[in-house]
């Protein structure tokens, strides 16, 4: 990896801590709960997330509309 390609790792890996770190108790749980699901789902076909496979998952529970990570926290 080069020195550029790390800068830029580590520049979106704080942009994404910035977000988390924004978060509210609730919406922290949810986080966990939904990357816990979304790792249980990994697992069971048989691989394992990597760290930038968890980074995508939680990008993609910030970027869901609260209803819908309400409706992915109750099924």
């Amino acid at each position: 990896m080069s020195i550029p390609e790390i800068e830029e790792q580590k520049r979106r890996e704080s942009a994404l801590a910035e977000r988390i770190e924004a978060l509210d108790a609730r919406s922290r749980l949810g986080l966990v709960y939904f990357v816990a699901a979304e790792s249980a789902l990994e697992a069971a076909k048989g691989s394992w997330p990597i760290g930038s496979t968890v980074d995508e998952m939680i990008r993609d529970f910030l970027e869901l509309p609260d209803v819908d990570k309400l409706r992915h926290l109750t099924k």
